[in-house]
């Protein structure tokens, strides 16, 4: 296992932060080490986010839906998070503007796989007869699809933010700012952003100002949802949804399902919507019942939507059992698989299940800190997910693999962190043997570091400087929470359930102490009174009315301890 390598941010040497003179050192340096120049990077307004005009895709897009205002539509959208928000904030705004035959259709993961598809076209033709479909989170690479919905008398228009091919759709129009031909910026934005942006033109278009605004809570849940960079634009997005639901005039289906989970709405920040609410989506999807999470987000009976909710809670029970059990299988056998020089991770097993790899995948690149693919399936194609470390882009990677071959993937896509493929069961050993071999050649710049800001002292360690951190937010992928790695020695600590670390902690050469957690820490050995290095972040933890410092573990001891 590749040891964790810890690295200091740099800030870039061009940029002169220009911040309020009362903010503390470490504040603006956090900030500079972003990229934050100033103070209006970070003062987040609606009405400064990348301009709709300069989205010229939007224009065509507008026109052509404008043209189907009396038929019937059907939003095709995906299984995940990104996916069903997507789908969501269509059949909201859409019906919002006055369009009385909109539905929607998701396919089956397990039998016609992700995206636009010929079966899934023949299922909605059947169940829907459209005159358009508008896919959702997907489209951009189904050329053969596009022409076969044509052959069947349906027009198709593309809104995704997946990277293209040379060679485009034969759609109406095409949204999607990765686009081999767009020249948009927004290229980080997450499909419910790309969604926002066409639907607020079109909204316009027909005289409406508060569409699709009035339901950007989602437009935040997604984009939260889907690890996409927080650019200035993201988060703008993020900021105005969550105080949509501060102020209890989100989503119903929303601000009930955090109200299940303990959230109190009023102090809703982006890590609710992150790991707590997009999981329980993200889970129905993952099981096959994504129209649970979609229900939940435009059902407006407050009946409904509590049997909704007991669903959506119920099948992330069966998810997080799942995943249990599969992670550890995995690590089990990574444990015994995985080379001390491995560059890149290939596992399968037959009975995981498909819509849980991913999850795993994603644990056992943290563990390795390795780009790795797991995969699972049937007796004849067996579907793969990958997760990759920073600077190795994996949908690049393997569109390399497939040049070397191109029948070794039936079909391939994603993102720089995360991608998904489908082969012939019989292909596998080939493809692991194609993976190694470019691995080998491949220079992807990897750096497997984790970065940090850092160490603090007892007086810059407040809670006057924290909520000043948490007012720069919201934080997150490419906008990282500030992280800190410094020595600290563990004046007491207790099991709590066997798993979780109670610490209380003082830093070196200084003299308050601070309580921390480490979460899933079994396996961990401390010891009382010994200095270690511990890579944490702080927060405000609010109990009985009480606002303390709270210190999150990541890991520690990793350079051994030491007698004081």
């Amino acid at each position: 296992m590749r040891r964790i390598k810890y690295k200091l941010r740099d800030v870039h040497p061009n940029i002169v932060g220009m911040f309020p003179d009362e903010w503390p050192a470490f504040v603006k340096s956090i900030l500079m080490s972003r990229s934050i120049e100033n103070y209006k990077q970070v003062d987040l307004k609606l009405n400064q986010i990348l301009s709709i005009s300069s989205f010229h895709e939007v224009i065509t897009a507008t026109q052509k839906i404008l043209d189907y205002f009396d038929k019937k539509i059907v939003i095709y959208g995906d299984y995940d998070a990104d996916g069903a928000t997507s789908t969501s904030l269509f059949i909201l705004s859409l019906k919002a503007m006055g369009f009385k035959q909109v539905e929607y259709f998701i396919p089956d993961r397990f039998s016609q796989g992700y995206g636009l598809s010929k079966l899934g076209i023949d299922e909605v033709k059947i169940a829907h007869d459209p005159a358009l479909i508008i896919t959702v989170d997907n489209g951009i690479t189904a050329h053969e699809a596009v022409l076969y919905a044509k052959k069947q008398g349906i027009e198709t228009i593309i809104v995704d933010h997946h990277l293209s091919t040379d060679t485009l759709p034969d759609a109406l129009a095409i949204v999607n700012p990765n686009s081999k031909y767009s020249n948009f910026k927004g290229k980080n934005l997450a499909a419910v952003g790309v969604s926002f942006y066409l639907l607020a033109n079109l909204s316009l278009e027909l005289g409406y100002t508060d569409i699709p605004k009035k339901f950007i809570d989602i437009v935040a849940l997604g984009t939260m949802a889907d690890l996409v960079n927080l650019d200035y634009t993201n988060r703008t997005l993020i900021k105005y949804g969550l105080k949509l639901l501060s102020e209890r005039k989100g989503r119903p289906g929303i601000m009930m399902l955090a109200e299940r989970m303990g959230i109190v709405l009023e102090n809703i920040d982006e890590e609710d919507l992150s790991y707590r609410i997009a999981p329980k989506i993200n889970a129905a999807g993952r099981l096959n019942q994504i129209q649970l999470g979609i229900d939940c987000l435009v059902e407006e009976d407050l009946k409904k939507l509590s049997t909704i909710c007991d669903e959506l809670m119920s099948v992330n029970s069966k998810r997080q059992a799942l995943q249990a059990e599969m992670q550890s299988q995995a690590f089990d056998i990574a444990s015994r698989s995985v080379e001390k020089d491995a560059k890149i991770i290939v596992l399968q097993f037959d009975e995981w299940h498909e819509g849980i790899i991913g999850l795993i995948a994603s644990k056992i690149k943290d563990k390795y800190l390795l780009p790795t693919f797991i995969f699972s399936g049937g007796s004849h194609l067996i579907k793969g997910s990958g997760r990759s470390i920073h600077g190795f882009h994996l949908r690049d990677f393997l569109q390399e693999v497939s040049k070397q071959d191109k029948n070794l993937m039936k079909n391939f896509g994603g993102h720089a962190m995360a991608a998904g493929l489908t082969i012939e069961r019989n292909s596998l050993n080939d493809l692991k043997v194609s993976m190694f071999k470019l691995i080998d050649q491949w220079d992807p710049k990897t750096d497997p570091a984790i970065y940090h800001d850092g160490s603090l002292t007892d007086d810059e360690l407040t809670i006057e400087n924290l909520e000043l951190i948490n007012q720069l937010g919201p934080w997150g992928k490419g906008f990282e929470y500030p992280r800190f790695y410094q020595s600290f020695y563990i004046e007491s600590f207790s099991w709590v359930k066997d798993k979780h670390l109670r610490m209380t902690l003082r830093i070196a050469d200084e003299k308050k102490i601070f309580s921390a957690i480490f979460f899933n820490a079994k396996g961990v050995n401390i010891s009382q009174d010994n200095l270690y290095n511990i890579d944490y972040s702080p927060m405000i933890n609010v109990f009985n009315g009480q606002r303390n410092i709270q210190l999150n573990i990541f890991n520690l001891n990793e350079y051994g301890n030491y007698k004081p």
